[in-house]
């Protein structure tokens, strides 16, 4: 894949085995609901839609396109990313692959918005995919998950346990009685 020149992520090896089996999980997913509910793909960390495989400079759809990019497509995208840059990015990349009325962009901190992005999927008659891919651990507190697990479906929750967790262990685990870990599991106990 060639680079469009607009800002992209950059990620590890790992990723392109994560996209692939999210890229085969969606399509199930869709392929079995399709003729039985309205669809909704919710990812509150979106980043921009292409990334950049730091090792072979290689560069990949992330979740944002994939979910775009189905043979089955879901009736609403809800993507939402705290940088103003990805988001410019990511709606130019979608604008090529999906009808404007079906796409839901939201720019800001998702623990704050995201009671607003929740409220826009209908509580019936409706199923969802949500993906929860942050950076490091303290960007997803319980709070949030909770808020947007009220909208009815799959939860995808991805946590960077080797990247973020493993190397700060200490400030998760013993300095802090609030720590990110803590925020994440909703207490300390």
């Amino acid at each position: 894949m060639s680079d469009d020149g607009l800002k992209h992520g950059e990620v590890g090896h790992w990723a392109k085995r994560k996209y692939h089996f999210l890229e085969r999980f969606l399509n199930m997913f869709t392929t079995a609901m399709k003729e039985h509910w309205q669809m909704h793909y919710i990812d509150l960390f979106a980043s921009a839609g292409k990334a950049r495989i730091k090792s072979t400079g290689e560069i990949v759809n992330t979740s944002p396109l994939i979910a775009a990019s189905l043979k089955f497509p879901f009736d609403h995208l809800h993507l939402c990313d705290i940088d103003e840059e990805n988001m410019s990015a990511l709606g130019a990349r979608l604008e090529q692959h999906i009808n404007p009325d079906r796409l839901h962009l939201y720019t800001g901190d998702s623990n704050v918005i995201v009671n607003d992005i929740a409220m826009k999927i209908p509580r019936r008659g409706c199923l969802s995919v949500v993906m929860l891919d942050p950076f490091k651990l303290g960007h997803l507190p319980f709070e949030t998950v909770k808020a947007i697990s009220e909208c009815h479906g799959d939860l995808i929750i991805l946590l960077p346990d080797g990247m973020d967790a493993m190397r700060n262990t200490d400030a998760y685990y013993s300095v802090s009685e609030h720590s990110a870990l803590d925020a994440f599991m909703g207490h300390r106990d």
